[in-house]
Order: C-alpha cells, then structure tokens, then sequence
C-alpha cells in the first residue's frame, strides 16, 4: 500500500478535504446557522416566560459552573494564602 493512499484509494489530502466539507453545511455558512439559531431564541424569549425562565436558569448554572471552575482551581494551588478571600 502507498503511503499517500488511504484504503479506498483516495489520497489524504481528498480525504482532508471531504472531511472538512460537513461543516459548511453546502451553500449555507457556520455563520448563518448560528445567526438562525440566535433569531429563534430571541424570538422565543420575546414570547415564552416558560423559555425565559429556563434560558435564565441555564446560564445562571453555566456562569456559576465558570467561576467555580476559574476560582476552584486558584484556591487550591493557594490553600493557606489570604490573598484567596479578598
């Protein structure tokens, strides 16, 4: 077996490149899909409180889940420094 060739015959840079290609999703752009994405959640929050409420709570436990993620880790290296409380 060559080396440049993969086992369907296709050589790795095809390979590389046909790989790459699911995340332009054909015509449409990553760009314009997470454009959509963002238009549908706005959208929905305008007009669910249900959806708000959640959305809220979502990123209330993801902001929380950050800093105890940044600060944890600082602590620990620091047990005993006072600098940590302040």
């Amino acid at each position: 077996m060559d080396e440049g060739k993969i086992s369907d015959g296709m050589d790795v840079e095809e390979e590389i490149t046909n790989s790459s290609s699911f995340w332009s999703f054909g015509s449409l752009g990553m760009s314009t899909i997470v454009l959509a994405c963002l238009l549908v959640i706005a959208l929905k929050y305008e007009t669910s409180q249900a959806f708000r409420y959640k959305l809220k709570f979502v990123l209330y436990v993801v902001v929380c889940s950050l800093v105890g993620l940044i600060l944890l880790p600082i602590g620990l290296m620091r047990p005993w420094n006072p600098m940590n409380v302040q």
